[in-house]
């Protein structure tokens, strides 16, 4: 992969969903230009198309790993965000506790972008010393602001890749056991 550089020294973070972006648009952008080629090499004789091959073969395994992160990234929480309440959000986060905002740096704000945490513990997890920066009540409605930036759910509140859907590599009445346990609750 390429590294992003801009004007500034300090390398910019981007969250999981501007990496899905990123990749979506790279990955668009090479279908177009094969196809482009492919479109040329009809026209052409057939030494343009073995130059195409040996690009091919050189980047294979580039390909194979985007397309994986693109499909891990897709059952992610972060793929449920509002995109058009983010700006929104993040100044909140950043505002100062005396201002009426949450007081996070740039990490933490990170972190609640591609995790969306919807229980205090995970809040604990991610913010530093948690207890001394905000109240239970403010990290309560850290939690619903978080929610309200969340599209919601069509359908039945299932979330993709909460776990429900794991299969463990055990055998077959071991196996029937921890569908129905989960079925159960």
């Amino acid at each position: 992969m390429e590294t992003l550089t801009t004007n500034t020294k300090k390398p910019q973070l981007v969250t999981n969903l501007e990496v899905m972006t990123i990749l979506e648009q790279r990955i668009k952008a090479r279908e177009q230009a094969e196809n482009d080629n492919n479109d040329n090499n009809d026209s052409v004789n057939n030494t343009t198309s073995n130059n195409t091959k040996k690009k091919t073969k050189g980047v294979r395994h580039r390909d194979w790993i985007e397309s994986q992160v693109i499909h891990y990234l897709q059952v992610t929480p972060c793929m449920k965000a509002d995109l058009d309440k983010m700006p929104a959000l993040v100044s909140k986060l950043r505002t100062p506790i005396s201002k009426g905002g949450y007081g996070l740096v740039q990490s933490e704000i990170l972190q609640i972008l591609n995790f969306f945490p919807t229980e205090t513990v995970e809040l604990h997890l991610i913010i530093d010393d948690l207890q001394s920066r905000m109240s239970e009540e403010k990290q309560t409605e850290l939690l619903e602001l978080i929610a309200k930036n969340m599209e919601a759910d069509e359908d039945d509140g299932h979330v993709e890749g909460d776990g429900d859907d794991v299969e463990m590599e055990v055998d077959d009445g071991q196996q029937q056991e921890e569908v129905t346990a989960t079925e159960n609750g």
